[in-house]
């Protein structure tokens, strides 16, 4: 069996053993040799930036947006008094960046109140 065999079966079962939120990178070094590199990725097939949620409680548009609630495709949430807003360079930014119309994911507490919202696009 020749090496770019043995490495295509490696590339194959990495994949089925990383699941769908993972991503291969396959290159070569100079000599040839295979280099991989595994990148977690959202359900878009996005770049999931370091710090962010591999999971949201929800996702969707931001239709309107205040310092106690936030309307999400339509439907009204609270916000937590203690709710983080989070941009993929900078955790913990102003609530006044994230405008109607960006694309979000949010975390919930067990109040069922979001405690964190995450800039997807």
């Amino acid at each position: 069996m020749n090496f770019n065999k043995i490495y295509f079966l490696i590339f194959c079962f990495l994949f089925l053993f990383l699941g769908q939120n993972k991503s291969i990178a396959y290159t070569t070094d100079e000599d040839g040799r295979p280099i991989t590199t595994t990148i977690d990725v959202d359900e878009d097939g996005n770049q999931i930036p370091p710090g962010y949620p591999k999971v949201f409680d929800g996702i969707g548009y931001i239709d309107r947006i205040s310092k106690k609630e936030i309307i999400i495709n339509d439907q009204l949430y609270k916000l937590s008094p203690d709710v983080t807003f989070n941009i993929p360079n900078k955790l913990d930014v102003d609530y006044e960046i994230f405008q109607p119309g960006a694309y979000v994911g949010f975390l919930k507490n067990p109040n069922g109140k979001i405690d964190s919202i995450w800039l997807k696009k």
